[in-house]
């Protein structure tokens, strides 16, 4: 029987080197835009004045919004990809197969979290003709 490419065991530096890096940009594209905007969403003020200064300097609620929604929904792809790998690749260690898409069902929880959270701030059509009404 022949050994599986997708063998744990193979792993040549090279590979940890790209798997090092997808790490880093996981980080920096999914759990710091999160942070962020949790951090947005609980201190930033809720008046109109500040509402609308915020509309002008940073990134519009709405593409927070689109951009963590996009987030989970590409986890929930990632995590039935997952699952469907453990399924018939028979070289992965029994506890990747359990942790690997636990972790991502997690991860994808806590993103819709703060997607429901950023969709909370976005401004309905009404109220963005009275954010700038002068």
């Amino acid at each position: 029987m022949t050994k599986s490419s997708l063998d744990f065991d193979a792993i040549a530096a090279a590979d940890v080197w790209v798997i090092a890096i997808s790490c880093v940009a996981y980080v920096l594209f999914i759990w710091t835009p999160c942070f962020i905007s949790l951090y947005l969403v609980y201190n930033r003020p809720n008046d109109k004045r500040s509402e609308k200064e915020f509309d002008q300097k940073w990134y519009k609620w709405k593409k927070q919004y689109m951009w963590h929604e996009l987030a989970f929904r590409s986890h929930v792809i990632f995590v039935i990809a997952l699952i469907v790998i453990v399924i018939f690749e028979k070289s992965f260690p029994t506890w990747a197969r359990v942790v690997f898409p636990i972790s991502f069902a997690t991860v994808s929880g806590f993103l819709k979290y703060v997607s429901r959270k950023v969709e909370n701030r976005v401004p309905s059509d009404d109220e963005k003709k009275l954010l700038y009404q002068s």
